[in-house]
């Protein structure tokens, strides 16, 4: 007897259960579709990031100016070198306009201005280390030169390759 009892009152609490749940999924009302657009950003916003795409633009040719420039001593050259010249004229003037400024933003750009004049003397010393480099050692690279031409021209067209007689024109 307690059997159905107990049946009765799980089968109530089943159905209050599940009233409860048909009540909880009522329909939801429909509302009206919003069209959600990004803010636009104001004009102050467009000149910030402006200037932020600037500096780093001026920081990288700055950058790369200081790398290029020591690099064309050991390798590259004078080719390598007015690389370096080229991108350390392009961040100084690039910076300039904002150094006549008289705010926060005028004293940072006179602050990376140093870095600017020093990446625009390291490449010239650069450059011409590497022209009085070439100048003074002219007849030893033009002996080279036509030394590695003739070499080149009597081992018909390969250089260093074994001939016929099983040496190489290049060491024997």
């Amino acid at each position: 007897m307690e059997d159905k009892q107990n049946n009765g009152n799980i089968d109530q609490k089943s159905q209050d259960n599940r009233q409860e749940l048909e009540n909880m999924l009522e329909p939801v009302p429909e509302y009206p579709e919003y069209k959600v657009e990004e803010p636009q950003p104001a004009e102050e916003e467009y000149v910030d990031m402006k200037v932020a795409r600037d500096f780093k633009n001026i920081r990288l040719y700055l950058q790369i100016a200081g790398i290029c420039a020591p690099v064309s001593l050991v390798i590259g050259g004078v080719l390598l070198g007015t690389v370096a010249l080229i991108f350390a004229i392009l961040g100084f003037r690039k910076l300039y306009p904002y150094t006549k400024r008289n705010d926060e933003l005028g004293a940072t750009a006179l602050n990376v201005r140093k870095y600017a004049i020093l990446a625009l003397v390291v490449s010239a010393a650069c450059i011409i280390a590497n022209a009085v480099f070439v100048i003074t050692n002219w007849s030893q690279l033009e002996g080279m030169i036509t030394q590695g031409m003739s070499t080149f021209q009597l081992s018909g067209g390969s250089s260093g390759s074994a001939s016929g007689g099983g040496t190489s024109s290049t060491w024997g």
